[in-house]
């Protein structure tokens, strides 16, 4: 259970672990002698001993002395807890943001992250205490003590099985019920419903369902902890076996000390709890030491793509040349769907490429891979010759703007740079041309921006990224989907115009009508490439573009302006 969690606070808190660690076993070996002396002492008061006084002013320095250590020890470990923090929080950040959709952030913010420290240790007090309970059984018989201890342990390990199962069901993370009261909860609280709610009189609806989803929730619990006796009684059978036996067999052997020994094992009983469950807090416990064993597991990236998993390729040559991307032999799927099967394609410095393709194509599918949020199932995506992976803010030369963009709630510069410190070097020549200058002038603190305004700032995000090295990519990955075509025309030329002239473009989009310019157009059918070439040569060739492209011209009514992506070939 605290076997990751240990080390972890040894790496990152050396002083205040090692101070918390000796005054824990310290208060626990004090508690061992206390118990010791305690038996010794009610063995000679039963002989009449005169000289007792002495023997009990003896052991006020253990009375004393127990509880100032732990006090001492709790105070080390809420400074523990401390400086852990400092480490586990930003760790988890990272995380998050190198696995998108994990929630570690979330967790180590919960009162398990917070608490997680103190939580364990109390895990490891309860141990130690249970080992020290254990060691006063074995004083006087060591198999029957250990009998009793191998007893405790297995009702311990029964019970923690029921009650994480039990922990789960009722926090609403296992059962169907459970997942549907959480939805109809979030829908009834979030005010990103309100008006379908107040409209539609689906409010008391979806309450009705809330309370019956719940009490069923509640019905499943209740049932398992009805059944819950039987099994902590088979649990038990075990122990009070062992007990009864190490009671008989001591008390019924000819030379024990009675009073001793009932005193010291009265005393010490209690205590072997700690070698069994320990209930909800072990399971929190354990909670913790499964977040800082993923905080803590970060393998070394290595350079070479064809060393990461996923990045096999049947090709021998490992170098990708000169390309801005270069994806070979690339598999990828979500289960048993294949999204895309044995891809291969190029982008070349400064070409302006379009992926098309229908909904589910694997459009965007592709973009994840490239820049290392998803990785293949097999085949080598490689960027600038690098694996995406391996690539750092400061050296990754890619701007993206995203169909969802962020709209974080920062003044206008801050929403642009994101905390960048190395920026493009005509960052505030491209934010003028983009208007994005007026921003403030049109804009108070109680005004929000516009749909427009908004997906200038993603385009500007974008263009302000520092080229790399290799040059720049820029990433169109259906930003304009909300938009009609004139406005989507309009948006692809605002890109290409404040764009370098070397920046290479990959446009993802599953309307035409708005990249007929591009250098090259790339079509996804049935996970694969079907076609790629010029927008005429692929109406002259007649195939699935040329059919997609003339139902979108019937049925969409465009400008006819003469707006084109790319710029004349």
């Amino acid at each position: 259970m605290i076997k990751t969690s240990l080390p972890f606070f040894l790496e990152k808190s050396y002083p205040i672990f090692s101070v918390s660690i000796l005054l824990t076993l310290t208060s626990r070996a004090f508690q061992l002698v206390l118990i010791l002396l305690i038996s010794h002492i009610a063995g000679r008061a039963a002989e009449g001993d005169a000289e007792l006084i002495d023997s009990i002013i003896a052991i006020v320095p253990l009375l004393v002395g127990i509880p100032l250590l732990d006090a001492a020890a709790d105070h080390c470990i809420y400074r523990l807890q401390h400086a852990i923090q400092l480490h586990l929080q930003p760790a988890a950040l990272d995380y998050d943001l190198r696995h998108p959709g994990s929630r570690l952030t979330e967790q180590a913010q919960s009162w398990v992250g917070q608490e997680g420290v103190s939580l364990v240790f109390y895990v490891l007090q309860q141990r130690l205490s249970g080992i020290v309970s254990l060691i006063v059984l074995c004083s006087w018989n060591i198999p029957l003590g250990f009998l009793v201890g191998l007893s405790v342990w297995y009702s311990g390990t029964v019970t923690a099985r029921y009650t994480a199962t039990m922990q789960k069901e009722l926090e609403g993370t296992t059962d169907e019920p459970a997942l549907r009261s959480h939805f109809y909860w979030q829908t009834l609280t979030s005010p990103t419903f309100a008006e379908e709610l107040r409209l539609y009189g689906l409010g008391q609806t979806l309450a009705t369902r809330l309370e019956t989803t719940s009490a069923e929730k509640q019905d499943g619990a209740k049932s398992r902890s009805q059944r819950f006796w039987k099994l902590n009684l088979r649990a038990s059978i075990p122990f009070i076996a062992a007990v009864l036996i190490y009671f008989g067999w001591n008390l019924f052997a000819a030379d024990i000390d009675y009073a001793a020994f009932l005193s010291a094992v009265i005393i010490a009983f209690p205590g072997l709890a700690g070698l069994g469950s320990l209930g909800s807090i072990q399971v929190r416990a354990h909670e913790f030491d499964e977040l800082i064993a993923t905080v803590s597991a970060r393998p070394a990236l290595p350079s070479s793509p064809s060393l990461l998993p996923g990045s096999a390729s049947t090709h021998t040559d490992t170098t990708a040349g000169d390309s801005v991307v270069d994806m070979r032999d690339v598999v990828f799927s979500y289960g048993d769907r294949p999204v895309l099967d044995h891809l291969n394609f190029r982008v070349e410095p400064g070409e302006k490429v379009a992926i098309v393709g229908e909904n589910g194509a694997g459009k965007s599918t592709l973009i994840k891979l490239l820049i290392g949020e998803l990785q293949p199932d097999s085949g080598s995506v490689f960027l600038a010759e690098r694996n995406p992976n391996a690539l750092t803010n400061s050296d990754c030369g890619v701007g993206l703007v995203a169909q969802d963009f962020m709209k974080p709630p920062f003044v206008t510069s801050d929403a642009i740079e994101l905390g960048r410190d190395n920026l493009h070097p005509q960052q505030s020549a491209i934010i003028t041309g983009l208007g994005i200058d007026t921003f403030g002038e049109q804009r108070d603190e109680n005004t929000q921006y516009s749909r427009g305004q908004w997906q200038k700032l993603a385009i500007a995000r974008a263009l302000v990224t520092q080229p790399a090295p290799w040059g720049r990519l820029l990433i169109l990955d259906e930003p304009a989907s909300a938009l009609d075509i004139g406005a989507e025309k309009a948006l692809y030329s605002s890109v290409i115009t404040h764009a370098d002239p070397t920046d290479s473009l990959i446009i993802i989009t599953h309307r035409l009508l708005s990249i007929t310019n591009v250098d090259r157009i790339i079509v996804l059918k049935d996970a694969q490439i079907s076609e790629q070439g010029t927008h005429q040569q692929l109406m002259d060739l007649g195939g699935h573009y040329a059919h997609m492209y003339a139902v979108q011209h019937a049925s969409y009514t465009t400008d006819h302006d003469g707006t084109d992506v790319g710029g004349p070939q």
